[in-house]
């Protein structure tokens, strides 16, 4: 049974130290840290978010199965 997880992650102090060009790299970086996993897929909805956000405090929901770990935007 997938594991379901509601985490809040505030990207504000790791996207100050990065480009803007290696947001997604970062925030796959910060959930990879959160679950101790090493395959994550980020939906669609949640990668524009992560691209568009200025102050970035993004609620996501993480689900993890056995194969691997996505990333969704919670609404």
């Amino acid at each position: 049974m997938p594991e379901e997880k509601i985490v809040t992650i505030n990207l504000r102090r790791e996207f100050k130290k990065t480009p803007v060009w290696r947001r997604q790299m970062v925030f796959c970086k910060l959930v990879k840290k959160e679950l101790k996993d090493e395959k994550i897929k980020i939906s669609q909805k949640m990668n524009e978010k992560i691209w568009a956000i200025k102050t970035p405090k993004i609620r996501v929901k993480v689900i993890k199965d056995d194969k691997s770990t996505r990333a969704e935007l919670v609404e």
